[in-house]
């Protein structure tokens, strides 16, 4: 299944903020559809770190 998701922000902000931001926003529409796995691609491995250690303590 592949769902295309836009995220609009309307404050200035940085591209690693943005694609933290875009990360966000796909992880809470994965959980409100019940999404158990899944897969994330990204370029920034601070995006990747900081979700992993957030969801280690249930965040």
């Amino acid at each position: 299944m592949r769902i295309e998701q836009t995220v609009i922000i309307h404050f200035p902000i940085t591209n690693n903020q943005a694609e933290y931001e875009a990360v966000i926003a796909r992880l809470r529409l994965s959980r409100e559809l019940g999404v158990h796995d899944m897969k994330v691609l990204t370029d920034s491995m601070v995006v990747v770190r900081i979700e992993k250690e957030k969801s280690k303590f249930g965040q």
